[in-house]
């Protein structure tokens, strides 16, 4: 083992030290059964278990950015497997195409250099998220305008200009806002 590999090994038990003290139940070098063929186990870098969901942590160490090819492999590896999240992290960083996919298909990419502990304690923990939802009918908007201004209006494109305008956000805000 070379010291490049030896430091990437030892950054690598750093990040399962670190989600073992988060209260995850933390697995390196985790075999998972295949889903699809039961005799098969999948080799997984680090596993997190936490709230009933599975996180699977993939690392690479090598010296060119990795490509959009991983990321694709990590999203077939996080859908057969079942899992609910994947974790890309990489010591030499990601090409700007990997980048876009990742974002795209919820795989999140870390440089292994700009971790932070704080970091890598939340992987795998859920958060809880509250979405109100407000439905309007027979909502009624009035425009003043002056008497002079009226004929030259055109009705169709002041209705248009309505329809799409950033006001009309504020107002629903607003009367949410109200009801809340």
């Amino acid at each position: 083992m070379t010291k490049a590999s030896e430091a990437f090994e030892q950054q690598i038990q750093r990040i399962c030290e670190l989600l073992l003290d988060s209260g995850a139940d933390v697995t390196w070098d985790d075999h998972i059964p295949d889903p699809d063929n039961q005799a098969q186990a999948r080799q997984i870098d680090v596993s997190i278990r936490r709230d009933g969901k599975l996180t699977l942590v993939e690392c690479r160490d090598q010296q060119c950015r990795q490509d959009v090819q991983w990321i694709e492999e990590l999203m077939g590896r996080r859908t057969s497997l079942a899992a609910d999240a994947v974790i890309a992290v990489s010591s030499s960083g990601f090409t700007t195409g990997a980048l876009k996919k990742a974002k795209r298909h919820g795989v999140v990419p870390r440089d292994l250099k700009q971790l932070t502990d704080a970091e890598v304690r939340a992987w795998g923990q859920q958060i809880a998220l509250t979405l109100y939802f407000y439905e309007y009918f027979d909502m009624e908007v009035s425009l003043f305008f002056d008497e002079t201004s009226i004929a030259n209006l055109n009705a169709t494109a002041v209705e248009l200009e309505l329809k799409r305008h950033p006001a009309m956000q504020s107002l629903f805000n607003a009367a949410a806002r109200q009801l809340a």
